[in-house]
């Protein structure tokens, strides 16, 4: 609606120039400088009205990606579910806030969703990674994502560990739907895209895994926890 009405008002004001350009020719006896400011003016609304329009696409097409990849993450979290692993979403604990985590035998995972739109020029083979701490998207450096799930790994760890009386260790992913990833086993982030995701508890090592008691305990945390009716 919004690129609608914009398309509608640079059409006004193009048929305004017209109107104003046949005004000056059927009345020569306004000053040249008059129709000289009203076209200026004319001319600069337009640029405005083009802008905005310009904008608008730009967020349309932002909000169509971002819908786009939260559904292809949210089907693959039910497959997950499937699986046997527990699913919630939106917890929030302390100053954590975390999109979904997944419980199951295998540990505890905290996915943060990054949707960001893939650039064109690259023919659908943009690379997501992590270097030097911060998250690299097809040579664009994003050190926001990676500092929120680095705090909300922590806060939900130490929550759960004083839980259960004893270490509970949280996996951080970070979840870039639509980007080229390349996994491995090693630090304290994942990232991972909608299309290695269905993968991710294998990427946990054997002391992360849970026992039935604790698994329980988690449970019923994360049921208070999570904002959304959690998958189970």
């Amino acid at each position: 609606l919004g690129v609608l009405l914009g398309a509608i008002a640079v059409a006004v004001i193009a048929g305004g120039l017209c109107l104003l350009l046949l005004a000056h020719w059927q009345r020569p006896e306004v000053a040249d400088w008059v129709w000289a400011v009203v076209l200026l003016l004319a001319v600069a609304a337009a640029g405005v009205a083009g802008y905005f329009v310009f904008r608008l696409v730009q967020e349309r097409r932002r909000f169509a990606f971002t819908w786009a990849g939260k559904a292809a993450v949210g089907n693959i979290l039910k497959r997950l579910n499937l699986a046997g692993n527990s699913v919630f979403h939106c917890v929030v604990t302390e100053s954590a806030r975390i999109d979904h985590v997944v419980v199951g035998r295998k540990g505890v995972f905290a996915l943060n969703v990054v949707a960001r739109p893939v650039p064109k020029r690259t023919d659908g083979t943009a690379g997501a990674e992590l270097k030097n701490g911060k998250l690299w998207l097809a040579g664009s450096v994003e050190a926001l994502p990676v500092g929120e799930a680095a705090r909300n790994m922590t806060v939900l760890s130490g929550a759960l560990s004083k839980l259960a009386g004893h270490r509970v260790p949280v996996r951080s992913v970070l979840v870039v739907p639509g980007w080229h990833t390349l996994p491995t086993g090693g630090g304290n982030h994942l990232v991972l895209s909608e299309k290695n995701l269905a993968m991710l508890t294998s990427w946990n090592t054997p002391d992360a895994y849970l026992m039935d008691e604790d698994c329980v305990a988690i449970h019923a945390f994360l049921h208070q926890a999570s904002r959304v009716s959690r998958l189970d």
